[in-house]
């Protein structure tokens, strides 16, 4: 717990660089997948990482007030003062929001892709009742992908829209 301030630190200076660096991990499905930074947040850091870190900061503060100590002394080297914890403990509460975020675009864009419409239209075949069974299913699977298309059309002008008013 004494170095979570520092580990915290170090584990947002990654996490920065995986999220920067993970433009081509995903290139050959369409997008990014973040697979790194996700694969370290939730394998790699210890839980409450940044909760341990502030309070250990707490603690060092409340130490030095206890002790009588000057502000001015000088801090000893690799030390972490408690605004710049809480600045890192948000800082990883961003990224970490993020990720999931992003995990919850994905598995929404799965169901999108796997979602077919509700109904069957009778429009498909010119013929109607003579057409075979395989006819109608290549025309349910027609049907069925013009669908997604439509509806993944529009899940990317949501998030266009949204991503233009963030970043206003």
């Amino acid at each position: 717990p004494e170095h979570a301030p520092d580990a915290l630190e170090w584990a947002n200076a990654l996490l920065r660089r995986l999220v920067l660096t993970s433009d081509d991990d995903g290139a050959h499905c369409g997008g990014r997948v973040f697979f790194a930074p996700k694969f370290f947040v939730d394998r790699m850091l210890p839980a409450g990482l940044a909760e341990d870190a502030v309070e250990e900061c707490e603690g060092r503060e409340q130490e030095r007030g206890e002790d009588g100590e000057d502000d001015a002394e000088p801090r000893a080297a690799g030390s972490v003062s408690l605004p710049f914890a809480l600045n890192l403990q948000a800082e990883f509460a961003s990224i970490e929001a993020f990720l999931g975020a992003h995990t919850r675009y994905e598995l929404f864009l799965d169901t999108v892709s796997k979602t077919s419409p509700c109904h069957e239209s009778d429009r498909l075949l010119a013929d109607g009742d003579a057409a075979s069974l395989a006819e109608r299913e290549i025309a349910s699977r027609m049907e069925r992908n013009t669908f997604r298309q439509r509806k993944m059309g529009l899940v990317r002008i949501v998030v266009e829209s949204a991503s233009a008013a963030a970043d206003a």
